[in-house]
């Protein structure tokens, strides 16, 4: 009776040191994973003017890594999206035809049962259809946040139809050079604007990596209008001071 106690807790011993051993080696493995694919081209925050565009995407081959999956998303209204995914590729560059007036950001994995072993850090492309300019304009210097141009702050505006264009000064960290606009309504009968009534929204909220935004207003009605910057990682600048307008078209 008492050999088997004493054999069945030796092997209880056995099993649970195996068991620490084995963690412990699991561990050490999981640490040795998540090497990174180094990306070639293009450059990041690549920049492209127009669309549909075609980019030679190329990334170095890690030690005897052979097969590779590719990510593309796209930046729509603050939220990355899928654009496509290409997986059991057998070389290390692809070409592909890209259409949307958007920033995109793309990586490189090598994956196996489910298990990301290598990968790259992101890479950003910006569509910019006008050049950055970092000068000031109509008396106005840029600053960290992006400084509003046009419309001018209290503006009459008579055109129609109302097509707008929001113009602003770039920040002078070209970090944030992604930005953000809201665009605002005053209520007709409560007189209050669009964004402080319950349940109601900005007439605009939108992304874009310009430093403009067109846009057509919806009726003779007092406006106001902002931006602000942000960086590829998610970081903000202030907004800029809210700029109003007036429309006067009546149509």
């Amino acid at each position: 009776m008492k050999r088997t106690i004493l054999v069945g807790t030796l092997l209880m011993l056995s099993l649970t040191v195996f068991g620490q051993i084995s963690k412990q080696a699991l561990t050490v493995k999981k640490t040795t994973l998540g090497n990174e694919i180094t990306l070639t081209a293009p450059e990041d925050n690549w920049k492209f003017d127009k669309v549909p565009v075609q980019i030679n995407f190329q990334w170095e081959r890690p030690g005897t890594v052979k097969i590779f999956t590719f990510y593309m998303e796209y930046l729509d209204n603050g939220n990355w999206l899928s654009e496509t995914k290409k997986e059991n590729l057998q070389v290390n560059s692809i070409s592909y035809t890209y259409r949307k007036e958007k920033s995109f950001r793309w990586k490189v994995t090598t994956e196996y049962m489910n298990r990301v072993i290598y990968e790259s850090k992101w890479r950003y492309g910006h569509f910019a259809a006008t050049d950055f300019q970092n000068q000031p304009i109509n008396g106005k210097t840029p600053k960290i946040y992006p400084v509003p141009v046009a419309p001018v702050n209290n503006e009459i505006l008579m055109n129609f139809p109302r097509n707008m264009t929001f113009k602003w000064l770039h920040s002078t960290n070209p970090q944030f050079r992604n930005y953000e606009i809201q665009v605002d309504i005053l209520h007709a009968q409560s007189h209050k604007w669009r964004s402080e009534i319950r349940g109601e929204s900005y007439l605009l909220e939108d992304t874009t990596p310009n430093n403009f935004y067109n846009f057509n207003f919806t009726a003779d009605r007092s406006g106001r209008w902002r931006v602000r910057g942000f960086s590829n990682s998610g970081q903000y600048t202030p907004w800029s001071p809210w700029q109003h307008f007036e429309y006067r078209a009546r149509h």
